[in-house]
C-alpha cells in the first residue's frame, strides 16, 4: 500500500518506472493525503455548519495546520516524513468521523 501526497503525481512516477525498467504495472491501492484532507475538510464542515474554506493542500501547510513539524520541502527523503506523520494524524482524526478500519481509509482518501 502506497501513502503518498497528490497522487497524480506520484503514482504516475512510478507506475511508469516500473513499465520501463520491469515491464511491470503498480498494482494496488493508494491512499492520498490531499484526498484525505479534503474528506476531513468536508466532513467537519458538514458538522459544524462552517463554512470555512480549505486554502491549501500543500504539503507544508497541512502539516503545520495539524501541528507536525516541519522539514525542507522538496526532498525525497523529508517529504516522505512529512506524508507519513501527516497520514498519521490524518487517519486519527478520520477514525473519529467513523473511518476505523483501512476499508474506511481508502473510501475516503484512496485512489486507482
Amino acid at each position: 500500500m502506497l501513502v503518498v501526497h497528490v497522487a497524480a503525481i506520484d503514482v504516475r512516477f512510478l507506475d511508469q518506472a516500473l513499465k520501463r525498467l520491469y515491464r511491470l504495472r503498480l498494482r494496488g491501492p493508494a491512499l492520498d493525503t490531499a484526498r484525505l484532507a479534503t474528506a476531513l475538510v468536508h466532513d467537519e464542515r458538514f458538522l459544524t455548519g462552517s463554512a470555512a474554506p480549505l486554502t491549501t493542500l500543500s504539503l507544508e501547510a497541512l502539516s503545520a495546520q495539524a501541528g507536525l513539524p516541519s522539514f525542507p520541502a522538496h526532498d525525497a527523503l523529508n517529504d516522505a516524513l512529512s506524508t507519513a506523520q501527516l497520514f498519521l494524524a490524518q487517519a486519527t482524526r478520520s477514525e473519529q468521523h467513523g473511518a476505523t478500519t483501512l476499508g474506511g481509509l481508502l473510501r475516503r482518501g484512496g485512489c486507482r
